[in-house]
């Protein structure tokens, strides 16, 4: 496509130098892991004055257990709630005040916090991601109004969403119910009414910490100036003891099966083929690769009711990582 544009503008390029137009050079990087266990991976570009820092922990849905499911992305929302020094949801308006942005996400294997700002200001996002690595404070009162905000985003982005309802009774038969990834991340209505104070701090001191983390910087810096910055701020961290991590060796029971979900609300005929892939344990190097495969069938009417299915299989692959 690239050869055509440049033909259709009239311009002669040569053979080696379209090569060398159609060359990607591998990005610059070095990584480093400071004494408390921080690994810490840099990737400068000074193509603009701005970076971007992530904080990325090695623990997602997938480590819950069944009740309180759920917990890992209710922590998230809930990191947001302050410390002593950054008050409950300054950290956000002070990036915002300083023309940068901020989010977070929770997976089924990590949770990550980024926030993109200028390259002046790297110290002081780095100072606040790290305050809140050691320092959160979890109080009732947030406890109680961010539940609301947890149980509106699940109903949403799952309850409202026929395909996302399909998917998730689709996760607990090929993983299993109550086993890791066949639990939604979001959390199964019940058990997130049920998460208190006690929950989210036992799970915050058991794998938010410094040996159980990675920071990424990107942007307009180098690893000289992020190795200081991140001695500086992450290093004082103590480590905390991390066990290791478990996943499944196998999915859920008499596969391949057919998964048939009813909802009025499926208003469009679609259809899906899609493969996932199993992720390495990050802490313990024996592992099982899973090759999973589903299908989304025709989505159409049946007795006057609109009707989903998915067709599942699977295929698992002993490995070691």
């Amino acid at each position: 496509m690239l050869g055509g544009l440049l033909a259709s503008a009239g311009i002669g390029v040569s053979g080696p130098s379209r090569a060398a137009l159609l060359t990607f050079a591998r990005r610059p990087s070095e990584s480093f892991t400071l004494a408390n266990g921080l690994q810490v991976v840099v990737l400068p570009s000074h193509r603009a004055p701005i970076v971007t820092q992530v904080v990325i922990y090695k623990v997602g849905g997938a480590d819950e257990v069944f009740g309180q499911t759920g917990v890992a992305h209710f922590l998230e929302h809930m990191m947001f709630k302050g410390t002593a020094t950054v008050g409950p949801g300054e950290f956000s308006r002070i990036v915002s005040r300083s023309g940068g942005r901020d989010n977070a996400y929770t997976d089924f294997d990590v949770t990550g916090y980024h926030q993109t700002i200028a390259a002046d200001r790297l110290e002081m996002v780095m100072r606040m991601e790290a305050d809140r690595m050691a320092n959160l404070r979890l109080a009732e009162k947030d406890l109680t109004t961010e539940r609301l905000v947890v149980l509106e985003e699940r109903r949403m982005r799952t309850d409202n969403v026929p395909s996302s309802l399909l998917d998730e009774a689709a996760r607990e038969q090929l993983f299993g119910r109550h086993r890791p990834y066949g639990m939604p991340v979001v959390g199964y209505v019940d058990d997130v009414k049920k998460l208190s104070v006690g929950d989210l701090g036992a799970f915050y001191r058991k794998h938010y910490a410094p040996n159980n983390a990675v920071l990424i910087v990107a942007g307009d810096t180098t690893p000289e100036a992020v190795r200081v910055l991140a001695e500086r701020h992450y290093g004082p961290l103590a480590r905390r003891p991390v066990g290791p991590r478990r996943r499944p060796s196998d999915g859920g029971k008499d596969l391949p099966q057919r998964v048939i979900r009813a909802d009025a609300r499926v208003v469009e005929t679609r259809s899906v083929r899609s493969q996932g892939v199993g992720q390495p344990d990050l802490v313990d190097d024996t592992d099982v690769e899973t090759d999973v495969h589903a299908e989304h069938s025709q989505v159409g009417e049946e007795h006057g009711v609109r009707t989903a299915t998915l067709l599942l299989g699977e295929r698992w692959l002993a490995g070691r990582w």
